[in-house]
């Protein structure tokens, strides 16, 4: 496995999701952007990590367990090749203390931050196969 070098934490919500990215040892290095939570979106964060030249390969995608919300955006992601982990929302919040307002750039960060500190206790999601092959074929077509 290669090593991993970028962390990248999305806090999703129905509409739209909010990404941050980090490295380690733990530093910022992409405050928080906020994108559609469509194809377009997904589409659209996908050309932000790569100008940012964050690589399926090297990096891990981490998002809290939200359900439908995270859905499509994990499928898409792994489809591309990424490494993606979804988490538990109470694990992660369980991590940090609470200090200032709760946004969803801080969220995004904390996430990341999250998956840097505990890349050992990640969860890496598989998808099932028949969806794969589905957005597999969508983006063939892009």
């Amino acid at each position: 496995m290669t090593t991993i070098k970028y962390f990248v934490g999305v806090d999703i919500a129905s509409a739209t999701f909010t990404a941050s990215a980090g490295t380690t040892p733990w530093k910022v290095i992409l405050k928080a952007h906020t994108f559609e939570n469509t194809g377009d979106g997904y589409q659209a964060f996908l050309e932000w990590l790569a100008n940012q030249q964050i690589g399926a390969k090297e990096s891990v995608v981490c998002m809290e367990a939200t359900g439908v919300y995270s859905e499509g955006l994990a499928y898409f992601l792994f489809a591309a090749g990424y490494r993606v982990a979804v988490q538990s929302p109470l694990e992660v919040k369980r991590t940090f203390k609470p200090h200032g307002p709760k946004t969803d750039a801080v969220d995004s960060l904390q996430i990341a931050e999250y998956a840097c500190r505990h890349i050992d206790k990640l969860s890496f999601w598989q998808p099932r196969n028949e969806i794969l092959e589905q957005v597999q074929a969508l983006l063939s077509h892009s």
